[in-house]
């Protein structure tokens, strides 16, 4: 619904208002994350019914000059690509150029184009606030992986990265959020100070919403909850990039036997779309329906016994090849995903992640780490993902953590992942943590918990576990957030019943979130909410990000989500609390 906040439609709007509203024929000038940005709302094939007559990336030397078509530029205000339009107006290759950017530009920049648009090229200049990957419908991204600084000036640039990209989420939704943090993260605590910072210096910019139930913007931290990127996923989307790995929605198969060396999995993928949140046995039913299908309609291309049926099949043809073609896609993805499960035992190791995650029976727990940790076809980081659960969930259990770790090296396994399980504890142990994760806490957590097992009755084995978002979420709706923890920013009062919330976890989120959120909205037709990170983790990635934290500079204490992209910073900080 486009009254709601949806982050793949705010992009898709952006996009057809600039496309739109110029006449003629265009050549489209992107960098490289714009490239990426646009890829996540539209074909290829839907931009080039907008009159686009080429793409062409602003970074590549050498594009041809063509005065007779109009330069539509949608790029990142960078120092970097600002330096490079300059030099282009001062030697246009286009007969006008039309500028838009995705964020807010500095006034410097505006005086440094203005000077160089010597031939008067430039017809307008815009700022589309547009910085940011849309997922799902309500999931985004900043698409900013490297999750721990290493120095303090580092910090300072990260924060200004994200609420860059913050900024352009909440801009693009056409909100002006209360903003709510975590009050234990130093990063959150001035990741929120920036923000209302901005907000107030930009009130003109920030004018939506006044006179109507406040949305609010929750800025939380990874280490809250360290456990959710580390379990093994059984819903198509999250699978996928568990197991292979989506980067701005492709997938790279270039590393595994077939012919297959990239997939593409767009929001204009019906299966894909529909099935997203499927769960890996549903998945299989819905493969052989598909191909059902398929089979159906090549048996009705053969039927062919009259003009009209030839005519009706040269008719049908192109969408009977682009349909062959996306069941040949999921096929061959589930099947080799299947192959993949089967011959690393992820279903064994999935049901002792569960078991540690989400019950309090040590014994049990101990007894499948143990099991998992002297099976030979599981993979070393599978074995060390499943201790680190443990010594997350177990933390005061140090005589059976030693255990495993003598066993982990019996086994030989690399020395800097059986540090991680020391390093997972500094991170994001139980004195790092904010609120009651594994809910054994109190008495009344578990209490609640085992009525609840008793009413529901047995849960799947491999989808027990419930991201501690969802927990945070319904406090935060029922008024009972804790103000101490989640303090409020410029002393301003939080609705009771928020209608719109915007998440952003510090230190990246992940699928499994992002259906938690999906799942909610659905259920909950008169709220809306969405979430985001730095980066989209799977298990793989989050453990590079451990590996971050455990080599970062032993001089500095400073840690959390900076950015493997330039963005444009204003470096003006004074805080100097460290992550």
């Amino acid at each position: 619904k486009k009254g709601k906040m949806n982050v793949i439609y705010a992009i898709q709007d952006y996009i057809s208002k600039i496309l739109d509203n110029i006449d003629g024929m265009k050549v489209l000038v992107l960098d490289k994350e714009t490239m990426g940005i646009i890829s996540m709302v539209y074909t290829q094939s839907e931009i080039l019914q907008k009159q686009v007559y080429l793409f062409e990336r602003m970074d590549i030397e050498g594009r041809e000059v063509m005065a007779h078509l109009k330069g539509v530029c949608f790029i990142r205000p960078t120092e970097e690509n600002i330096q490079m339009l300059s030099e282009e107006l001062a030697e246009p290759k286009y007969g006008e150029y039309h500028l838009f950017f995705t964020n807010q530009l500095k006034l410097s920049h505006i005086e440094q184009l203005a000077c160089s648009d010597e031939h008067n090229v430039v017809q307008q200049v815009q700022e589309y606030y547009a910085d940011y990957f849309p997922i799902n419908k309500d999931l985004y991204s900043l698409n900013m992986k490297k999750c721990v600084f290493s120095s303090q000036s580092e910090q300072n640039i990260g924060v200004q990265q994200i609420c860059d990209g913050l900024c352009s989420v909440i801009l693009s939704l056409k909100k002006t959020p209360i903003v709510r943090y975590e009050k234990e993260s130093s990063l959150c605590r001035r990741i929120a100070q920036e923000m209302s910072r901005r907000m107030t210096q930009d009130k003109k910019l920030f004018t939506f919403g006044y006179g109507s139930i406040s949305p609010i913007l929750l800025i939380l931290d990874r280490r809250s909850d360290p456990v959710t990127p580390l379990l093994k996923q059984w819903t198509y989307q999250a699978m996928i990039h568990e197991l292979i790995g989506i980067n701005n929605n492709r997938v790279d198969l270039s590393k595994l036997d077939g012919e297959l060396k990239e997939i593409v999995l767009s929001n204009q993928d019906e299966f894909y779309v529909d099935n997203l949140f499927e769960n890996y046995g549903e998945l299989a039913v819905k493969c052989q329906e598909l191909l059902q299908k398929l089979q159906d309609k090549s048996k009705m291309h053969k039927n062919i016994q009259s003009i009209e049926d030839m005519k009706r099949v040269v008719s049908e043809l192109p969408q009977y090849q682009q349909f062959q073609l996306n069941v040949s896609k999921h096929v061959n993805l589930m099947s080799l995903m299947s192959d993949l499960v089967t011959d690393n035992q992820l279903l064994e190791v999935s049901a002792a992640e569960q078991e540690i995650s989400c019950n309090s029976n040590h014994s049990n727990a101990y007894k499948m780490m143990m099991n998992v940790l002297k099976q030979k076809h599981i993979s070393d980081i599978d074995k060390v993902k499943v201790v680190l659960l443990y010594a997350l969930r177990y933390e005061e259990k140090s005589n059976n953590l030693s255990d495993a770790i003598s066993l982990l090296r019996q086994l030989e396994i690399n020395e800097n992942l059986i540090s991680l399980i020391q390093t997972i504890i500094k991170y994001a142990g139980v004195k790092h943590r904010t609120g009651d994760l594994f809910s054994n806490k109190t008495f009344f957590s578990s209490f609640k918990k085992s009525i609840k097992k008793s009413i529901q009755g047995a849960e799947i084995v491999y989808t027990q576990h419930k991201p501690f978002l969802l927990e945070q979420i319904d406090d935060l709706i029922k008024g009972k957030l804790s103000v101490q923890d989640y303090p409020i920013m410029m002393n301003q009062q939080s609705p009771l019943k928020p209608n719109n919330i915007i998440i952003f976890i510090v230190g990246g989120v992940t699928y499994e979130e992002g259906y938690t959120v999906s799942k909610f909205n659905e259920e909950n037709e008169n709220m809306r909410i969405v979430v985001g990170g730095n980066y989209i983790h799977n298990s793989s990635s989050f453990i590079d990000e451990l590996l971050n934290f455990q080599q970062r500079d032993p001089f500095s204490s400073s840690s959390s989500s900076s950015s493997s992209r330039p963005r444009n910073n204003n470096n003006n900080n004074n805080n100097n609390n460290n992550y």
